[in-house]
């Protein structure tokens, strides 16, 4: 996470490295390298990783708990499926964590509404 406002210095930028599995070593840990990522799910897969690596970091016991969304089933048609939970030791999503850095305001408000519904508390990063 980023904070900055006028009249501090600008942020330092740096370069990461960011590597694809080819299929085969893909498909030994059952999954898919797929095509080479856009820019966008590059720093969308990079934003979840400096998110999961700060749980890690500063809140360890929940980051045991941390799951992300291929692993468990999909939600209906309509519903987007949040990019990581934190579940319970019965399987149950109790926060889910959502990268919303490109999200228009409908896209919030819609997340929101399911959330809340759903009583889910969530984190947009």
């Amino acid at each position: 996470m980023l904070v900055w406002k006028p009249g501090d210095e600008s942020p330092d930028a740096w370069r990461h490295t960011v590597c694809q599995t080819t299929d085969l070593a893909a498909r030994l840990f059952g999954s898919s390298a797929g095509s080479p990522l856009r820019v966008y799910e590059r720093q969308h897969d990079l934003l979840l990783a400096e998110v999961f690596v700060r749980y890690r970091q500063e809140l360890p016991s929940l980051a045991e708990f941390w799951v992300g969304e291929e692993a468990l089933p999909k939600a209906e048609c309509g519903v987007k499926n949040p990019d990581a939970f934190l579940i319970d030791d019965e399987l149950r999503p109790r926060r889910v964590i959502e990268s919303a850095g490109a999200y228009s305001q409908q896209q919030v408000e819609t997340f929101h509404k399911y959330c809340r519904l759903a009583r889910l508390p969530y984190e947009l990063w």
